[in-house]
């Protein structure tokens, strides 16, 4: 998450994707607990210039366990990345999240109909040693083409976009 910021510098302001007039702001990754509906914020951690995001998305993931049965991880696009994904299976958890639109998930959307699940391995640019391997849930919700990627069954193809409604607590 990013909270836009506008004045000078101050300790903890960093780059980010530049919106509304400003390049700068402040970034946290939060982890949130979603029960009937209702969203409970139960842990925060800053994103600096330097920070490891994926040792931050596994400091919140052992948090919470401490606390919480976790059932499923529901996470956005930024989470689509090999080192992410190869950690949410070193911590053993079930994960739901939409894939990035790159070429070779727009040619599988251009190549499948929706519903349809593709086994899809996932091979890191700068080290090609380094992969992982998933499923990839191709829906069609609310008039919408989209692409989940997970480690769930095929057998969720049918809820897995509602599944996916859960993170926002709706």
């Amino acid at each position: 998450t990013d909270w836009l910021y506008y004045g000078k510098d101050v300790p903890g302001v960093v780059r980010i994707r530049p919106r509304d007039g400003t390049s700068r702001g402040f970034k946290f990754m939060t982890s949130n607990v979603v029960v009937e509906g209702l969203r409970f914020t139960v842990g925060a951690k800053p994103i600096l210039e330097f920070t490891n995001e994926v040792k931050a998305l596994e400091y919140l993931i052992k948090e919470a366990k401490k606390y919480f049965e976790i059932e499923c991880v529901y996470l956005d696009r930024h989470f689509f990345t090999v080192d992410f994904i190869a950690k949410l299976q070193e911590l053993n958890v079930k994960f739901v999240m939409l894939a990035v639109k790159n070429p070779r998930i727009k040619e599988l959307m251009k190549q499948y109909k929706a519903p349809k699940v593709v086994e899809y391995e996932m091979t890191k640019s700068s080290d090609r040693k380094k992969s992982v391997r998933l499923n990839l849930f191709i829906v069609e919700d609310r008039g919408e083409k989209l692409v989940f990627a997970s480690y769930l069954p095929p057998y969720y193809l049918p809820v897995i976009a509602d599944m996916y409604r859960k993170r926002w607590g709706i």
